[in-house]
């Protein structure tokens, strides 16, 4: 989901279309020296917006706080920020857009382990735990 606060999104120009963003701080999944694009789809319509920033990093967890602090325009999974739009800390942006970091991302997560008749009982207990959880959203 792309959201930002409410504290960023009164103080910025608003955002009615996904070009809109080249003119706002992105909060950024580190990508290597790689550009940074996001993808958006919305029925037939497909976009590839160029975006930048001032802060880049390699989990999620760092780029939410800084989004919480109004900081810029943060896409990461539904399941990280809905907490914070439930609060209200966090808003959507272009909710009517599905977007992701990849050109071709599902958004899907996946657990891999080493390959076992039965997986260990805390592997098994993770795996359970995150498809309760995530299955909420």
């Amino acid at each position: 989901m792309l959201t930002a606060s409410p504290v960023y999104v009164e103080q910025h120009k608003t955002i009615t279309q996904p070009s809109d963003l080249a003119e706002h701080n992105c909060l950024l999944i580190s990508q290597e020296r790689q550009r940074h694009h996001w993808y958006f789809n919305k029925g037939k319509s497909k976009r590839k917006v160029s975006v930048t920033g001032n802060l880049i990093s390699k989990g999620g967890s760092p780029l939410l706080i800084a989004a919480l602090k109004g900081c810029g325009v943060l896409l990461l999974s539904e399941w990280m920020v809905k907490p914070y739009l439930e609060s209200k800390e966090l808003v959507a942006i272009l909710p009517d857009w599905t977007v992701n970091h990849r050109e071709n991302g599902s958004g899907e997560i996946y657990a891999i382990y080493k390959d076992a008749q039965y997986p260990k009982l805390n592997t098994r207990a993770f795996l359970d735990f995150m498809v309760k959880k995530l299955g909420q959203i």
